[in-house]
Order: structure tokens, then sequence, then C-alpha cells
């Protein structure tokens, strides 16, 4: 279902309006003159959890890492991101 509010609505009652796309609507937020500035719906997630894949690796005793090091090869700078926060997630930070 799509709704389609005015700003001033949206700044009215913001709240409500984000239960709306919580339940499954887009709201598209229009100036006076009808142009849309804002469209907000719902995030698709894509995948699983990376907490579920971590106790999943952790239950089978996986040998898996997130990153090069085990190749004796220096991981790329979005690989040392992506190591940080997997140990993030597993020391529960």
């Amino acid at each position: 279902m799509t709704v389609r509010i005015t700003e001033a609505e949206f700044v009215r009652d913001v709240r409500a309006e984000l239960e709306k796309v919580e339940q499954g609507s887009e709201v598209i937020i229009e100036h006076q003159d009808h142009r849309p500035p804002a469209v907000i719906h719902s995030v698709i997630a894509s995948g699983r959890p990376i907490t579920e894949i971590l106790s999943e690796a952790t239950q089978r005793n996986s040998t898996a890492t997130l990153d090069d090091r085990s190749a004796g090869l220096e991981p790329a700078p979005q690989a040392r991101s992506e190591c940080a926060v997997g140990a993030a997630i597993e020391s529960g930070q």
C-alpha cells in the first residue's frame, strides 16, 4: 500500500507514519507542488545476519576465516574493517 502525505502531515505525526512503514506501507512525502522529495519504505534484508552465520560456524567447529590471513595474504582494506566487525560481534561489543 502506498500513502501520499504532505511534509506538514509527516512532521505533525512522524511516529504514526513510521508505524505505517513498519507495517509494510510505502510513504511518499510531497511538497506543496506534489513533488516527492522523499519516499520511505521498509528495508528488504538480504542474506542471513552475521551473528547467525558465526553461530552456525561455531557449532560446526568450522575453521573458516573472514579474511585472507589464513592463506598468508595481507587482507584488503575493506577486509580489515570486516575483520574488526567480526571480532566485535564475537566479543559481544
